[in-house]
Order: C-alpha cells, then structure tokens, then sequence
C-alpha cells in the first residue's frame, strides 16, 4: 500500500496520457503479444509484465467507468457505456481531484507454453469537484443510427421486460432489418426473444436518443397483445419477468422513459 493509499492523497497523472482500462481480452489465459510484423515472435519467451488498469470518472457523486486526460491546463473526460465513450467533457484542471490506488498483483497463464505472466493492476479515479464548470464536446467520429422496434406487452402480471448476461431488463425488441419496419421488427423479436405470438399491435409513440449518442437508438413503441409459453431465447435473452410500478427489478434508463410515458400518457385513454 502507497503513502497515497493511506492518506487518501491525491496524484497528479502524466502531461498527454490517456488513461483507460486495460484488459488482457476476452479469454484470461491470452498472453499479450506485439504485432508479428514489429519483429515479435509467435510466443513469447521468459516473463512477461503488463498492467491492468480500470479508470472511473465521479459526477455528481455518481462512478462511471470512462477515461482521462489532461493536457495543460484543461483536462478531458469521457464517460464508457458499452465499451464506447458516449459522453465527453471538458473543464479546468484545477476542477478535478485525480486519485490513483494500487489493487495487487496476478499472475496469468499463457495458454501454450509454461511462462508465467506477472501483472500490476491499478485503479484510477477523476473526481469532478463542480459539475457546473465542465463543458459538453461533441463526440468526433461517426455516429451509429439504428431503427428499433420495441414490443411493450401489459397483462395483469405487469409490462413484460427481458434481460441477457446484464441483468439489466429492458422492453423486448430489436434493430430493423433492411426493408423491414419496425413494427415488423418489434413483432419478429417478441417470437424470437420471448416465444410469444403476436395477435394485434397498436403504434404508441416514438422515442429517440439524444442526438450526442455515438450509438443511437431511434424506438418506435408499439402496444402488443399475445399469446403463447413464455420461454426466453437462452441467446440474447436469459431471464423474462413482469415489471411493476415499485418493482425492484432492474431496467435500463431508457425503458423507465418508455414505461413511465406509456403509464402517464396512453394506458386507460
């Protein structure tokens, strides 16, 4: 443990460096290797070291996995959702509280050979200290749209949500296929995803993300009655259950939008 793990004293990271996790891959037992055309042989011979690193941005009292970096006196922010940065800020280097902490050390076993890989992993953390002095920038790049269909089946069990690896539920459906609608699509995702068979939809409302996503969604919510055993696909989806107003199952952001606007605006009009 370091003189700043025990004081909770703060660090000050290096001019230029983008901090960002770091993970050996997919698979545990991958041992990092440089490109074949820089000269590095296949495997890799005696000991190996690499960091692991998992960086966080605080906002508002609120932990996001994202990365940094400060460059004079400005310091950038990104805040990572699904692995892309969706959200980047700027603000004043003396706005941010930058904390690094030490968290042990692992070997990992390459998955031909007998070497020993030894890592040092690391957790960095930038701490907004006045959220009202940071600036939105626009995200450079380009910008993913996708047409989804979204299925929102109420029964007196509650609205049908689904949920995958996450555990996170969200309203069934899924991204259109070239010439087709997404009422089409939200009809052919709710068989593929739940089982269940549509017999009457009904168009509610549309809803889009915001037009700084780097991945944006654009819904269209279609009100379904069906029928048919309930089975969840075992792929995309691993859990299917009824939500409920006070319900403490988890749902995505979005879905509390979709639900909360179908509750106050459509149902029993």
């Amino acid at each position: 443990m370091s003189i700043l793990d025990i004081f909770n004293l703060t660090w000050k990271p290096r001019e230029g460096i983008i901090y960002r996790n770091k993970i050996w891959g997919r698979h545990k037992n991958l041992v990092w290797l440089k490109p074949m055309w820089q000269g590095q042989p296949p495997f890799p011979i005696g000991k190996r070291r690499q960091n692991i690193s998992k960086v966080y941005v605080e906002l508002d009292k609120i932990r996001y996995s994202g990365s940094f970096q400060v460059k004079g006196n400005v310091c950038t922010f990104g805040i990572l959702n699904h692995r892309h940065i969706t959200e980047l800020y700027k603000t004043d280097r003396q706005n941010v509280k930058f904390f690094k902490r030490y968290t042990g050390k692992s070997k990992v076993h390459p998955k031909f050979g007998k070497i020993v890989n030894e890592t040092k992993s690391y957790r960095y953390l930038a701490k907004v200290i006045d959220s009202s002095k940071i600036t939105r920038e626009k995200i450079l790049g380009r910008q993913l749209v996708r047409r989804r269909g979204t299925a929102l089946v109420d029964t007196k069990e509650g609205i049908l949500v689904v949920a995958g690896k996450s555990g996170i539920f969200i309203l069934p459906g899924g991204g259109a296929e070239k010439g087709e609608s997404r009422e089409k699509a939200a009809i052919r995702e709710l068989r593929e995803e739940t089982g269940l068979k549509t017999i009457s939809i009904k168009y509610l409302f549309s809803h889009d993300d915001p037009e700084y996503r780097r991945i944006r969604n654009l819904y269209k919510i279609f009100l379904v009655e069906a029928v048919g055993k309930i089975k969840p696909d075992g792929h995309e989806v691993k859990h299917i259950r009824f939500w409920k107003p006070n319900s403490d199952i988890n749902i995505s952001n979005t879905t509390k939008l979709i639900i909360d606007k179908y509750l106050n605006e459509f149902k029993n009009t």
